[in-house]
């Protein structure tokens, strides 16, 4: 695996974590709701390894998967719960969205940088 495709997948894994934390926000006054978090980058980067995906919409699905990659959406563990019982703390959420933000923003630069090395290396 190339330094492009851990960039890659670390800006989907980003902006998929910072949906998940904004969907909590905008559920922070519903009953009942459970906040929810995505797995660690690091463990699904250990899992994906061996695992087949699906890199062109044209291309048969073997198992339902789409074309990009998804990681697991699980519950918060929280000891804070109203009386509803919703346990989203939106300092938490805001923190988790502030930097999703800035993962995004440094892998972006990142790519820029390792792509424009790559094009001096390859004009000589």
């Amino acid at each position: 695996m190339n330094v492009f495709d851990v960039i890659s997948r670390h800006v989907n894994w980003a902006g998929q974590r910072y949906s998940v934390a904004a969907a909590n926000v905008a559920n922070v006054d519903s009953p009942g709701y459970r906040a929810k978090e995505i797995s660690d980058f690091e463990l699904e980067m250990n899992d994906t390894a061996m695992r087949l995906m699906r890199t062109n919409p044209g291309h048969m699905s073997l198992d339902g998967q789409t074309g990009d990659q998804t990681y697991d959406v699980t519950d918060q563990k929280s000891i804070d719960e109203t009386h509803s019982g919703n346990n989203v703390v939106v300092e938490n959420e805001m923190k988790t969205i502030g930097d999703s933000a800035r993962a995004i923003s440094s892998d972006t630069a990142l790519y820029k940088l390792f792509h424009r090395m790559t094009i001096a290396a390859a004009k000589g």
